[in-house]
């Protein structure tokens, strides 16, 4: 499948459902754009922020860790009782506990927990974040902080990840990490979530590029990277690898206020494999939510 698309784009996902094993051969999804309706600057001097409405992204969600105690397990810092409470080994520092958000997101800050009445404490950590669940970054140092009995840690402006963790390497009351809840605050993605995202991390090639915005940056799941063509029209391939039932196509561009709000007019269409033309299954228009059948296609623009 393949998208032409021109201006801006961080990431975009094709999501439906791959077809039975088989041999993979190239696939293209292209998203043109004759013409944009209106562009702001990359980095706009005087941006309107959107606010969008944040909620607690680790509500209900999985959790894990290095180690715990007992009944004190990882999946209690997301279960919304300040009662009950994650506790690692004891004296067996550093320790872990991490959260899965279901999908990348744009993240604003963290909350954490202990149980209300317990004995003034305080913890280092270090925030980190990712998207896989193994490799991470470290978006906020190690830092001591008063948990009497909760604290809030502000994240850098821009920071997107699906996986948080915290990094725990002393606790003044007890020889062991210990938290009652892990809320992870920022805006949920648009993201469908009933299908697979088929061009995560799949080659994406583009008609042109401006400087270091390269057409892979569309297809890697992160918000801070992105795509831009040098002019109009231009096209921005996904190959996806095999022919696959479509449902929908997410396109993204940076949560952060710096970014304006802009509307963007595009063309989706398709090719099965063996096909020599595309087949339009979007007409231009400006994006807006819609409905339409699952298409399939291996190739698209």
């Amino acid at each position: 499948m393949s998208s032409k698309y021109c201006g801006h784009l961080l990431d975009i996902l094709w999501f439906g459902h791959p077809p039975h094993p088989r041999r993979a051969t190239p696939h293209e999804s292209t998203v043109s754009r004759p013409h944009v309706t209106h562009r702001a600057p990359r980095r706009p001097p005087h941006p309107a922020a959107q606010a969008a409405s944040e909620s607690n992204l680790a509500a209900g969600r999985p959790a894990t860790a290095s180690s715990h105690t007992d009944v004190y397990r990882p999946a209690n810092v997301t279960d919304g009782d300040q009662a009950t409470y994650w506790e690692s080994a004891g004296n067996a520092f550093p320790q872990w506990i991490q959260v899965d958000l279901g999908a990348t997101a744009a993240l604003s800050r963290l909350v954490l927990k202990l149980p209300g009445g317990w004995p003034n404490r305080t913890q280092t950590l270090a925030v980190q974040t990712g998207t896989n669940g193994t490799t991470f970054t470290t978006v906020v140092p190690q830092t001591t902080y008063a948990v009497n009995p909760a604290t809030t840690i502000t994240l850098p402006a821009g920071t997107t990840a699906r996986h948080v963790r915290l990094h725990i390497t002393a606790n003044s009351g007890w020889p062991a990490g210990q938290l009652s809840e892990l809320e992870v605050w920022g805006t949920a993605p648009d993201t469908p979530q009933d299908g697979a995202n088929l061009a995560l991390g799949k080659p994406m090639t583009a008609s042109s590029h401006t400087h270091t915005y390269a057409a892979a940056n569309a297809g890697d799941d992160n918000l801070s990277t992105y795509w831009e063509s040098a002019a109009y029209p231009a096209t921005l391939t996904a190959q996806l690898g095999a022919d696959a039932t479509l449902t929908s196509v997410t396109l993204k561009l940076n949560p952060d206020a710096v970014w304006a709000r802009r509307t963007q007019t595009l063309t989706v269409q398709g090719r099965v494999q063996g096909a020599t033309a595309f087949t339009t299954l979007v007409p231009p228009r400006p994006p807006t939510p819609s409905t339409r059948p699952p298409a399939t296609a291996s190739r698209s623009r």
